[in-house]
């Protein structure tokens, strides 16, 4: 299921700061948005989630689609990292009396189990990443857009998310769709292990659209 944009315009105090006439985001072709900071690469993601005014009418995606978005500064609730994780399942569908196994799954897979029961607020920078990320995959969502999702993290808990990431590219979602990834970063190196297509952003203008072989 495409993701497609008509006519998008975002303004701030009467500036025009993202204008993007036409665009379809195909399922299960990765995505980056890439460019300078203040480019618009982020408020297109928050657009492509639904969460500004001019969004509402201008994009469209199937409703029955799940989509979940990961901040660049995650803000997790004032609970233990395992309770956040709990309520992420329970408020996905799954039966709070499962949610407590599916919290210690993902823990473990984001290499958080021994910080279970820390308050999530006390984390690092990029412990609060790796939950924020474990939060949005255990909830498999049909859509998956990230906002600089690894830039507080080093070498090894790159690596290990984006292998995160990679699977969940290739698995069919809960409701047999393709997935999409869509993500902003810096990084061009990770442009190029993660994407398949690229979205070049300047003043708010989608100014290139490459293909990646």
């Amino acid at each position: 299921m495409s993701i497609v944009i008509r006519g998008l315009q975002v303004s701030r105090e009467g500036v025009l700061i993202l204008s993007v006439p036409d665009l379809e985001i195909e399922a299960g072709i990765p995505t980056a948005l890439v460019g300078a900071n203040g480019s618009g690469k982020t408020t297109l993601l928050r657009a492509l989630h639904g969460l500004l005014p001019e969004s509402r009418s201008a994009v469209s995606r199937s409703g029955a689609l799940r989509a979940r978005m990961v901040f660049q500064q995650p803000d997790p609730l004032r609970l233990s990292g395992r309770r956040n994780l709990q309520l992420a399942a329970w408020f996905a569908g799954h039966r709070w009396a499962d949610a407590g196994d599916i919290a210690g799954h993902w823990l473990s897979r984001v290499g958080l189990s021994d910080h279970a029961d820390q308050p999530a607020t006390s984390l690092s920078a990029g412990q609060r990443q790796r939950l924020a990320i474990a939060k949005a995959l255990l909830a498999e969502p049909s859509i998956l857009l990230l906002d600089e999702a690894t830039a507080s993290l080093d070498t090894d808990s790159t690596q290990l998310l984006e292998e995160l990431i990679e699977s969940f590219i290739g698995a069919p979602s809960d409701q047999g769709h393709l997935r999409t990834l869509i993500f902003t970063t810096h990084q061009s190196s990770q442009v190029s292990r993660l994407a398949r297509r690229v979205l070049t952003l300047e003043g708010g203008l989608v100014v290139s659209d490459q293909l990646m072989g």
